[in-house]
């Protein structure tokens, strides 16, 4: 019940994750190719994309986990659930509208889903924190640039690394 302690637990909890995570992910949708073909072989480089796509949506899914945690310690279940019940709808048309363009345009479709699940889930976050949107967005601040250094690291090193044609690992 202590609304500020809370406050500074969430943002907190956000800005950890988004600070592990973000630059995780982002490391994960550059290397994608060479580390695709590396362990499964080029014939598995039609996953290439979608793998790619889906690290864009791990950030939203870790970030609405939390929102998650925090409505049921709230008791905001039912809150919850009409946002889950939205997400689900969301995957169930985003997959289908998606799959005209095989797995790619499915994961697409997946990510929007999760990208609407963060956003209420968020939203509802906000609201039972009694935050606001630019102090969530701030929390998340620090792990932005933190990905946007290893970008900075790891798209010219392994640009740099694929012009040497050494295996893909």
């Amino acid at each position: 019940n202590d609304t500020t302690r809370l406050k500074r637990a969430y943002l907190g909890s956000v800005a950890l994750s988004f600070l592990v995570i973000l630059p995780a992910l982002t490391g994960l949708a550059i290397t994608a190719p060479d580390l695709i073909a590396g362990c499964f072989g080029t014939q598995w480089t039609g996953a290439i994309l979608p793998l790619q796509i889906l690290c864009i949506g791990g950030v939203f899914q870790c970030m609405y986990n939390l929102g998650d945690s925090l409505s049921r310690a709230k008791g905001a279940v039912y809150w919850k659930f009409w946002c889950h019940f939205v997400y689900a709808l969301c995957v169930l048309v985003g997959s289908y509208i998606g799959s005209h363009w095989g797995i790619t345009g499915v994961a697409v479709g997946v990510v929007v889903a999760m990208s609407v699940i963060y956003l209420l889930m968020a939203q509802l976050s906000i609201y039972l924190t009694r935050t606001t949107w630019k102090e969530f967005f701030l929390s998340q601040l620090p792990g932005a640039i933190v990905a946007v250094s290893v970008a900075g690291i790891s798209l010219p090193t392994t640009l740099l690394l694929r012009t040497t044609q050494l295996p893909h690992l």
